[in-house]
């Protein structure tokens, strides 16, 4: 349910709060002038309703200031969660395609970047043999694994389910390649020491080339990789030509 205007700046709890003197005041102001009406308005009663009014705009003003400082901290948890994915720790897809191309962008103009596109083999097996806690757990160690792996934060991603993206700047393709394996062994090593079953990844990689006019490119080398690696057995890394 929404929200109107008066609840999201607390102005119906201030006035709730103020009734009783608000009240009162005007019942003592009555017993002092035996309840008599004056319909023109006399400096002397514009001077003693200055304090109220002073109190009533200070009260807003706190009231406003509060909401902002929420606000703001509302603003910061969204923009936080937009950026991570909340079970694995690692970028969300879109802030990582945002990051995808500016390395992109730049191994054209400057140098290699390799893309490391990794999927789970069988997972949904894993998923209905042993629950999807088990499952849980090893998106959460290969988020792990990958954090620890990534150049510089953003840089690792989950790209959709049990698929996983980790750009790798300022590389040339046999370092790729090495880091590549030594990603793919740990799974195996961190898994098998778990407390559920052990899993193991396919990798496809593409390095950045400048015949690839996008990062749609550059991802689609990377998945057409991935499938060959997929279809030659998995828990293997294959890499596009180049």
């Amino acid at each position: 349910m929404g929200l109107d205007a008066g609840d999201r700046t607390g102005l119906p709890r201030l006035w709730l709060r103020s009734l009783p003197w608000m009240l009162g005041g005007l019942l003592a102001t009555g017993l002092v002038t035996g309840f008599a009406v004056a319909l023109d308005t006399s400096m002397a009663v514009i001077v003693a309703c200055l304090p109220m009014m002073i109190l009533h705009t200070i009260g807003v003003a706190l009231a406003s200031q509060d909401l902002v400082q929420q606000i703001r901290g509302k603003n910061r948890q969204l923009d936080q969660l937009s950026r991570i994915d909340g079970l694995t720790g690692v970028t969300s897809r879109r802030h990582w395609q945002q990051q995808a191309e500016a390395v992109f962008a730049g191994a054209r103009a400057d140098g290699g970047a390799a893309l490391l596109m990794i999927d789970i083999d069988r997972f949904k097996d894993i998923n209905d043999r042993v629950g999807h806690a088990a499952g849980d757990g090893i998106l959460r160690a290969l988020g792990e694994i990958l954090l620890q792996l990534q150049a510089r934060p953003g840089l690792a991603g989950r790209y959709g389910g049990d698929e996983f993206a980790l750009v790798v700047p300022a590389v040339d393709r046999a370092a790729a390649m090495a880091l590549a394996e030594r990603l793919r062994a740990t799974v195996v090593v961190r898994t098998a020491g778990g407390p559920g079953p052990e899993a193991t990844i396919s990798i496809g990689l593409a390095m950045a080339d400048p015949a690839q006019q996008s990062l749609r490119d550059w991802i689609e080398a990377a998945d057409a990789a991935l499938y060959r690696a997929k279809g030659s057995g998995r828990n293997r890394v294959e890499a596009s030509p180049g």
